[in-house]
């Protein structure tokens, strides 16, 4: 199955490791660090040009792909029911 994670972005959920709410991963340092390492290898997608409310983190093909979504976490975690 797929989910829409905001815009035109879709992703196979068997590719989701997981959906985090952006305001709490911002406070971490090293998950801050963790976002301009992806964002460096251009391994960081912005679904829109909205501010940012989750961090969707996926692997595609054994690489790790963080999208930007300006959908709550939880609206994209209740779509499909996921729990995380």
């Amino acid at each position: 199955m797929y989910l829409h994670i905001g815009n035109d972005f879709v992703l196979n959920e068997q590719d989701i490791i997981g959906v985090f709410d952006f305001d709490h991963i911002s406070e971490s340092p090293s998950t801050m660090e963790y976002l301009k390492l992806l964002e460096a290898d251009d391994r960081l997608i912005p679904v829109s040009d909205e501010i940012p409310k989750s961090f969707v983190l996926a692997v595609k093909d054994g690489v790790e792909i963080g999208y930007l979504s300006p959908l709550a976490s939880r609206t994209i975690q209740n779509r499909k029911g996921l729990m995380f």
